[in-house]
């Protein structure tokens, strides 16, 4: 059996995931502290259970794209723009306990999307098809947990 070999597009577009899922730890820690009012305990757990999931799905992701590309891929600087540029546009506004809920809603749709999008056009290797679609099933899991939330 020959080894799937991966896309050289395959580092960058792995970069640009782990921006994405800074942004979303980052959100929804933000959100688990600015929890208040009468859904404060299950808002503030919710939350917490969100952003300590994504941590190791960054870490696996920047060592798959440093190992499919170099370890510049990944510096500091480059990640933290990417990432801000995806605060700035999920930010809650309001800041109400439902506002912050339908900003990380929105966030993890559009997590979704870009992970969709990825795998629609960059050609990966099987195992980190597979780590992408963990996430997503994973993203997919919290979609659900926010909406359920909503009342929607």
């Amino acid at each position: 059996m020959a080894y799937s070999r991966s896309s050289s597009r395959e580092p960058e577009a792995l970069a640009t995931l782990l921006a994405a899922l800074r942004a979303l730890y980052l959100l929804h820690q933000a959100h688990h502290w600015q929890s208040r009012g009468p859904s404060f305990y299950g808002d503030h757990t919710l939350f917490q259970r969100l952003y300590e999931a994504v941590l190791p799905e960054m870490d696996s992701v920047a060592e798959r794209a440093v190992g499919r590309g170099n370890a510049g891929i990944v510096e500091a600087a480059d990640v933290t723009r990417a990432t801000q540029v995806l605060l700035d546009r999920w930010q809650a506004r309001g800041g109400s306990p439902d506002a912050l809920i339908r900003s990380s809603f929105a966030a993890e749709g559009e997590a979704l999307a870009l992970i969709d999008s990825l795998m629609a056009s960059v050609s990966f290797s099987t195992g980190t098809q597979n780590l992408l679609q963990g996430i997503a099933d994973k993203h997919e899991e919290n979609s659900y947990l926010l909406q359920q939330r909503l009342g929607a």
